[in-house]
């Protein structure tokens, strides 16, 4: 017989896992147990809002019938299997059209779009009084506790780590050994589906959800799917801090999907940027800055190897340097320029016009830019990581400014980078503040997943106070792809804020090895990554 647990999602919505890894393949005995079990565990959870041992009754003979019909219905009981609905995407990352993930082990964190519509799907089903039982196969443990744990607090507005508690009453506490442990999730393109230390856990996507309500970058009632979607689709590109920073793919490839031609068209003049950092000695060290905590660790793991070939990749031998030829660059039409002053990102669909999604589909990278008012751009490849194919000048043109911070790809930034990049963070803000413009900026690598979301994982440390395994959740969740080697999650991790500050002072970075931020105060100290 089974021992078994159930969370309480609401007065008439539960969290169950089932008995295996593939529900399709129980044979049906062990359905059978299973759903006498479950149906009393709901039963009981039932009579702790209702005294009427009639209505109980009736709820476990119906929750039972439900768990073994085929459609998953029966009187006043509905199950929802997220893991299997299409409007999910099957709870799996689809590439978002730019990378073939077939060959993709293990499972990535449910994405915003995903948790927004399991949320309507569970609002339905609430609203139509039905005893609604969300059941997650053994293998999407993970990503049915953070969907549910979405539930908790989003919905019903309860603490993080509480929500956390009350999804353990539905299955046992994970493993000591991270390796082992059925909560954490694997390397966005692993290959081998294998865990660690430093593996995002339910945990960081729940207080990421929460930090980032509180902040006002996201809002489930609000969030707007389609945009948010077509965002990546089109342009690569995800608001990682709504309002303040863009992270996107190098806009030279991402033009050259065959899907979305004329990106980079640039047909129309206009003065290329000025105040092109090409190299960090370039940014002043007169100014100060806020310090980091980094918590010492182990010493990081050899980076993962790089992401599988996007689909449009499939023609050349380097998937990071060429595209398909067959790419064609037709001119777009551009969209009408509008204030947008307000505009955060596709995170509100109050902060957009009726219609938004149609000047997303006629822009070009150009429009775009122009619309959301997006006046600085930082680099963080290396310019001989690929070989181009449109001129500088074409990227130029999308902004005023474009700055250099560069590292290697798979790595984390030497402190003299991190030093630039907030130096030009902080500069460009207090500019646009000067010229009373929103301080909003984009920022990319190759792909804009590994080093991408690293730095702005450190922007949002420092100027958020946002820690760097809640980032970290936030993230995989908002970007799916990003931080992509071992070294990327150790580094974002151990980011967290001064002790006693609860997150309210500015971080700062422990100095062991006197490395000083801007002449004076230490920028970082971890022996293990920056020694030589």
């Amino acid at each position: 017989m089974f021992s078994m647990g159930v969370s309480a999602l609401g007065k008439r919505s539960f969290w169950l896992v089932g008995p295996a890894n593939d529900m399709e393949t129980c044979s049906n005995k062990l359905m059978g147990q299973f759903a006498t079990a479950a149906a009393s565990a709901v039963a009981q959870a039932i009579s702790l809002v209702s005294a009427d041992m009639n209505a109980q009754s009736a709820a476990r003979s119906a929750v039972q019938s439900a768990l073994l019909s085929r459609d998953g219905v029966s009187e006043g009981v509905r199950i929802v299997r997220p893991e299997t609905l299409a409007e999910l995407d099957y709870c799996r990352w689809n590439g978002d059209g730019h990378y073939n993930v077939s060959e993709i082990v293990g499972l990535s964190p449910p994405s915003l779009g995903q948790i927004v519509k399991y949320l309507d799907i569970m609002r339905k089903a609430e609203e139509d009084n039905l005893v609604t039982i969300h059941l997650s196969s053994q293998e999407h443990a993970a990503v049915g506790a953070v969907l549910a744990g979405a539930r908790l607090v989003l919905m019903r507005g309860m603490p993080s780590k509480q929500a956390w508690q009350e999804i353990l009453k539905a299955y046992p506490a994970p493993s000591a050994n991270p390796s082992k442990a059925w909560d954490r999730f694997p390397l966005p393109f692993s290959r081998d589906g294998a865990t660690c230390s430093s593996s995002v856990t339910v945990l960081d996507c729940l207080e990421a959800l929460e930090v980032a309500t509180q902040l006002g970058w996201f809002d489930h009632r609000s969030f707007n799917v389609p945009l948010w979607k077509l965002l990546r689709e089109k342009f690569d590109a995800t608001w990682l801090v709504p309002g303040e920073i863009l992270a996107l793919g190098h806009p030279d490839i991402t033009a050259r999907n065959p899907n979305f031609p004329g990106l980079l068209n640039s047909s129309e003049q206009k003065e290329p940027a000025k105040n092109v950092v090409t190299s960090i000695a370039d940014v002043s060290d007169n100014e100060s800055e806020d310090e980091l905590i980094i918590a010492e660790d182990e010493a990081p793991s050899p980076p993962w190897p790089s992401p599988p070939t996007p689909r449009f990749f499939q023609n050349r031998l380097n998937p990071r340097a060429t595209l398909d030829p067959r790419a064609k660059f037709l001119p777009c039409k551009n969209a009408l320029k509008n204030s947008m002053d307000d505009v955060l990102c596709p995170i509100s669909s109050d902060n957009f016009t009726s219609s938004e999604e149609d000047l997303l589909k006629a822009d070009c990278f150009r429009s775009f830019f122009e619309r959301m008012q997006l006046r600085c751009i930082v680099r963080l490849n290396r310019e001989t990581e690929f070989e181009h194919t449109h001129s500088n000048a074409a990227i130029s043109v999308l902004s005023s400014q474009i700055h250099a911070t560069e590292f290697n790809d798979g790595e984390v930034p030497p402190p003299e980078v991190v030093r630039a990049f907030l130096s030009v963070c902080s500069a460009y803000r207090t500019q646009c503040a000067s010229d009373g413009v929103p301080g909003r900026l984009a920022v990319h690598c190759v792909a804009g997943l590994g080093r991408t979301g690293l730095m702005v994982g450190i922007y949002a440390a420092h100027r958020h106070k946002v820690r760097g395994s809640v980032f970290h959740g936030w993230t995989r969740m908002c970007r799916p792809g990003t931080v992509q080697t071992t070294e990327q999650e150790k580094y974002l991790r151990r980011l967290v804020p001064d002790e006693g500050s609860n997150g309210k002072t500015a971080p700062r970075f422990l100095n062991s090895f006197g490395l000083n931020s801007f002449g004076r105060r230490p920028i970082v100290s971890v022996k293990k990554i920056f020694s030589p």
